[in-house]
């Protein structure tokens, strides 16, 4: 008989928050959730399979993501994001690579 396989349980560092989806908190500018990847313990291995999902369109990541992740104009802009299309771009994935690759390197 096969054995039941078990979900793994993220190792909690000390100091480390519960970080969950959808984020009950309002979400962060761009620089501050680029920080936070950084410094805060966990939060870059929480959220680098939610990027992943999310830039595979997968629907419960996107709303994961666009629940800790709002980008302010300035922020787009300067990324190169032309003013007309700041509006589309903010809930777009596609500005979600920067943040990818953060998460990768802290994960």
């Amino acid at each position: 008989m096969a054995r039941k396989k078990t979900a793994k349980k993220m190792r909690k560092d000390k100091g480390a928050k519960d970080w969950s989806c959808n984020n009950p908190g309002k979400p962060y500018d761009l620089a501050t959730l680029l920080d936070m990847l950084e410094k805060e313990p966990g939060f870059a291995t929480f959220l680098f399979p939610v990027v992943q999902g999310a830039l595979a369109y997968n629907a419960a990541d996107i709303d994961c993501l666009q629940s800790y992740l709002a980008p302010l104009d300035p922020e787009l802009s300067g990324l190169g994001v032309p003013s007309w299309n700041l509006g589309s771009t903010r809930r777009c994935t596609d500005v979600s690579l920067l943040v990818a690759v953060t998460a990768q390197k802290y994960a």
